[in-house]
């Protein structure tokens, strides 16, 4: 289920997509991605932590860690955060617009709900 939503994600934002979600002691794993080829260094697993951690959208696009190569989004249920939805499109243009941020927020309310 997690690829098949990495991948939609893909296609719909020509993106490279990380789904993360925490181990036992809270840290983030990846649990899928789709076509990632920037390097997901511990620079970018920090700013992922950092989104898990205050339940914030942050990197790429936002005012938050903005140096980010990815645009992190927290998953988030009635339970709490299960996850992070890492995104890193090939042209920022296609997240430019209020409405295909939307969209790719209605994603991630979908995948937090898979999860759960």
């Amino acid at each position: 289920m997690l690829r098949a939503a990495a991948r939609h994600v893909k296609e719909i934002f020509l993106s490279q997509v990380l789904l993360l979600l925490p181990d036992s002691e809270g840290h983030l794993t990846e649990r899928a991605a789709e076509s990632v080829t920037y390097l997901f260094d511990t620079r970018e697993q920090a700013v992922a932590q950092w989104v898990f951690d205050h339940g914030r959208p942050a990197g790429k696009t936002t005012d938050t860690l903005p140096a980010a190569k990815g645009l992190y989004l927290p998953l988030h249920t009635s339970r709490g955060l299960v996850g992070v939805l890492g995104v890193h499109p090939t042209d920022l243009q296609l997240l430019a617009a209020p409405d295909r941020m939307h969209l790719l927020e209605a994603f991630a309310n979908q995948i937090a709900l898979a999860v759960e």
